[in-house]
């Protein structure tokens, strides 16, 4: 509810819940969860990563991505454009079951994941 979010005190405010996405590595979430937060028994609950996740927008990553990478190398150019990954990178983004292109099987056990993989070069 706007203007309503993240106004309670929680053991996952906006920052924190911020951080903490945006470190994750690809583990389960109560692994994720665990190592964040230093195996704390005061640790946030999966359903509670879940339901601040529901209050924030796609476009607050995006703002971070944009401003995280216009202060990289800011006089660095390939071709005028700044270079942000070479092919072989794959990044993790959020779970979609119905996005086919980006659906892969992450293990033995066949979970499925979204990704994207970064071709010859990506540019911003």
């Amino acid at each position: 509810m706007h203007g309503k979010d993240f106004s309670r005190k929680r053991k996952l405010d906006f920052e924190t819940f911020m951080k903490f996405s945006l470190g994750m590595s690809g583990k389960s979430m109560n692994k994720e969860i665990l190592d964040f937060f230093n195996f704390s028994t005061d640790s946030p609950s999966n359903a509670a990563y879940n339901q601040q996740r529901s209050k924030v927008l796609p476009e607050a990553f995006e703002y971070l991505f944009h401003e995280f990478t216009s202060k990289l190398h800011a006089n660095r150019h390939f071709h005028g454009y700044r270079l942000i990954a070479c092919d072989g990178s794959n990044l993790s983004i959020a779970s979609n079951s119905f996005d086919s292109e980006t659906r892969v099987k992450s293990n033995q056990y066949n979970a499925e994941v979204n990704r994207l993989h970064l071709k010859l070069f990506t540019i911003l």
